[in-house]
């Protein structure tokens, strides 16, 4: 069995990597960047075996590395709502303090407040520009047997300014398996392959 499992793997077709980058408006040369968790889209429940936020840390690596400063935007929505409560709180004291509880009440991410209380934070943090990744995970490859290959993209889109105008778009695809398949080209596990895939992003917004 493991014989024919082996073999099913060896002919699957592996397609080369593919990388795509579009400039939709001039980004300053150093900028300081609110970077987002990644967000995950599938349709097996891949994205809760596969760790996200080590494609997080090389974006910021590598962004910090050419001189951005970077903003964690979870900590800024934590840090935003922990001074609302304490907003809330202090409301029963006096009522000039009751218009500040709105600056974060609904939900628990960025894109849960309110597009005036986004645009506070982002004017807060002093930021020129906001980082989003999102991960795909395609289809497992019916051929592919325990390896599980199936192409992984990875895109990243940069936004100038409070209202996160389109600056650039940048877009990776490649084959990654559910374990490292020597039989196969070399194709790597699947953290393996977003960590490649992170580092294709970069080399692409870098060649422009």
């Amino acid at each position: 069995m493991l014989m024919v499992l082996l073999g099913l793997a060896a002919c699957v077709h592996v397609p080369e990597p593919t990388a795509d980058f579009r400039l939709l408006s001039e980004p300053p040369p150093s900028m300081r960047i609110v970077l987002f968790p990644p967000s995950c889209t599938q349709d097996d429940g891949v994205c809760e075996d596969v760790d996200l936020s080590s494609l997080n840390a090389l974006l910021r690596t590598e962004l910090e590395f050419d001189g951005h400063t970077i903003v964690d935007g979870v900590t800024l929505v934590n840090q935003a709502r922990s001074r609302a409560e304490q907003d809330i709180a202090l409301t029963r004291f006096g009522e000039q303090l009751a218009g500040l509880s709105s600056v974060a009440q609904q939900g628990s991410l960025f894109d849960d407040l309110p597009p005036a209380a986004r645009r506070a934070l982002l004017t807060e943090a002093r930021a020129d520009a906001v980082l989003r990744s999102t991960v795909a995970f395609g289809p497992v490859d019916p051929n592919s047997g325990v390896s599980r290959y199936r192409q992984i993209t990875v895109q990243t889109r940069l936004g100038l300014g409070e209202d996160e105008a389109p600056a650039w778009v940048a877009r990776c695809a490649r084959t990654g398996a559910k374990i490292n398949n020597v039989n196969s080209q070399g194709v790597e596990n699947y953290d393996l392959t977003l960590a490649a895939l992170g580092g294709c992003v970069i080399e692409q917004a870098r060649s422009q």
